[in-house]
């Protein structure tokens, strides 16, 4: 696969090359058949409350908390991300689009334009002295020199967004599963109230897809 940072980058923001999202989808397809294979791949089940190995390891919570919200920092910027082109009014037709837009909408804080997570995480790197270019910067990914094991959750979102008919199932899944996670003492402490909120509503869009 092509360098994780400038892969997430033209994900996000283009241009992309020819065979990005070719190469992006046998990766992310890869990917997935090897948590089906694997004995012992921790999936989490329909609706239940789960951690996320990945944010909640001993060794990740013994970095200073400055560290941390830096180097997670992509993930929580990049709420929902995954949904930005099937949860669309356009779409309100069909039933489980319309689910989705509903998670989105929640996810993204846009019913409410002063309270958007993602906006709400940026200045809490502020309050914590961290620096980071905007995510529309051409230095965002490239230069920021964020853990590898996070720039692979990064492509996750990014290559569902770009394929969100060709990995339906999954990306309901992984919706799921997102509204699921059991947060973290470092996240924003208004997040439970809003992740059970579309954990309520995320079987609805499963069942219809």
């Amino acid at each position: 696969m092509k360098p994780l940072p400038s892969l997430c980058q033209r994900l996000l923001n283009g241009p992309l090359q020819a065979g990005d999202l070719d190469l992006a989808e046998d990766w992310l397809s890869r990917e997935f058949q090897a948590l089906k294979t694997e004995p012992d791949a921790d999936i989490p089940f329909m609706g239940e409350p789960w951690y996320c190995p990945l944010l909640t390891t001993d060794e990740g919570n013994t970095i200073a908390k400055p560290a941390r919200l830096r180097a997670l920092a992509p993930l929580y910027l990049l709420e929902g991300v995954w949904l930005a082109r099937i949860a669309l009014p356009a779409n309100g037709h069909e039933t489980v689009s319309a689910l989705l837009l509903r998670i989105f909408l929640d996810m993204v804080g846009l019913d409410d334009p002063t309270q958007p997570p993602p906006l709400r995480f940026r200045a809490r790197l502020l309050r914590e002295g961290i620096q980071l270019p905007p995510l529309q910067s051409p230095d965002f990914f490239i230069r920021a020199d964020f853990p590898e094991s996070i720039l692979r959750f990064c492509a996750w979102h990014l290559v569902l967004m770009h394929r969100p008919r060709r990995f339906l199932p999954e990306l309901l899944g992984y919706t799921l599963a997102h509204v699921c996670r059991v947060t973290e003492s470092e996240e924003e402490p208004e997040l439970p109230a809003l992740r059970s909120r579309q954990a309520a509503w995320a079987p609805e869009a499963v069942d219809a897809g």
